[in-house]
């Protein structure tokens, strides 16, 4: 079923953005830009509720902590989310992509998904211990797990080669799961070039053991499958603001 869409704040030409950039707007107020996000994210039951006003920098960082504006706007039976801004993708089109881009940003913030994602950030770190990297090197993830991304993800910002950092994977394959109904990845390969900055902090990786190297990324890729299923599932019926 198409998402239903609705609107509530200022929305006329001449309020102040409140967090919106004038593209958004403009898209927002599209019959056709509309239909397009409303048709993609069919695959489940949602309910968006587009919110301009002015205390949205309330929201930035924490979420919509206090739902009493919007209890006329549940519906039990879908998937609520109230959005009030769109700052930090101001230059990305807001399209259905982004928009369960930012869900799961939002997600993570609450303490039961953090643990969703800190066991991603786990796994991925055994993934690359598996290569020939030097340990201190993957303390956190680094340009080197971007590449490992870029080899095995399927998704735009992967085949582009442009995420922002490591850590927005996560994100990515929430969007591409939601959207698509569908997350794997590419054969994992046995060696990959990494690119750090510097002539002398590039590098070249190879995993010795290789059939360890795929059990670990494909127990990541079924590890994420479980957890983004999961994630909408729980979001059924409550309000998810951001």
């Amino acid at each position: 079923m198409p998402a239903k869409i609705s609107f509530m704040g200022k929305w006329s030409d001449s309020s102040p953005l409140y967090g919106y950039s004038r593209t958004d707007i403009k898209l927002l107020k599209s019959e056709k830009g509309l239909d397009k996000i409303s048709r993609t994210l069919s695959r489940y039951d949602f309910n968006i509720c587009f919110d301009r006003h002015r205390d949205y920098r309330n929201n930035l960082f924490h979420g919509i902590e206090d739902t009493t504006r919007y209890q006329g706007f549940v519906d039990c039976d879908k998937i609520n989310i109230v959005y009030t801004n769109n700052v930090g993708t101001e230059r990305v089109p807001l399209t259905a992509w982004v928009l369960m881009h930012r869900l799961s940003h939002s997600l993570v913030m609450g303490r039961h998904y953090r643990q969703y994602f800190d066991g991603f950030v786990k796994k991925t770190k055994d993934i690359i211990a598996s290569y020939n990297i030097r340990q201190e090197y993957y303390t956190a993830l680094g340009n080197e797990v971007k590449y490992l991304f870029y080899q095995i993800g399927k998704m735009r910002s992967c085949r582009q080669r442009n995420l922002v950092t490591p850590y927005e994977f996560f994100h990515e394959g929430f969007a591409q799961y939601i959207i698509t109904g569908n997350f794997e990845f590419k054969p994992c390969p046995q060696s990959f070039k990494y690119y750090r900055g510097g002539i002398f902090n590039n590098g070249y990786a190879y995993s010795k053991e290789f059939e360890h190297t795929q059990y670990l990324v494909d127990d990541l890729e079924n590890y994420l499958i479980s957890i983004y299923q999961d994630m909408i599932e729980c979001c059924f019926g409550s309000i998810n603001g951001l």
